[in-house]
């Protein structure tokens, strides 16, 4: 299950990276596409995989909106509301 934006006086925000992306997980994406002679950049592995690229599949805008303490807030993506995922076309 995917998290749910949260509000804080009205700005939904999240506060963890929903998708878990490894960067082994990319390279060996990366090195299979390649090898088998297809598109193999960091953006097609967000495209072929549905990851939001406005947010890097964080699913938060890069800079705390807020703050709870020491604890950074997040604003949840405006393109993929804070799931780090889009449809695929």
């Amino acid at each position: 299950m995917l998290p749910q934006p949260q509000q804080i006086e009205d700005v939904p925000y999240m506060d963890f990276n929903p998708t878990h992306i490894s960067f082994a997980r990319i390279q060996a994406w990366r090195e299979r596409e390649y090898k088998a002679g297809r598109p193999s950049g960091l953006l097609d592995f967000y495209r072929g995989n549905g990851y939001c690229i406005a947010c890097q599949a964080s699913g938060s805008k890069p800079l705390p909106a807020d703050w709870q303490g020491e604890v950074p807030i997040f604003e949840a993506c405006h393109v993929c509301g804070g799931s780090g995922k889009v449809k695929v076309a």
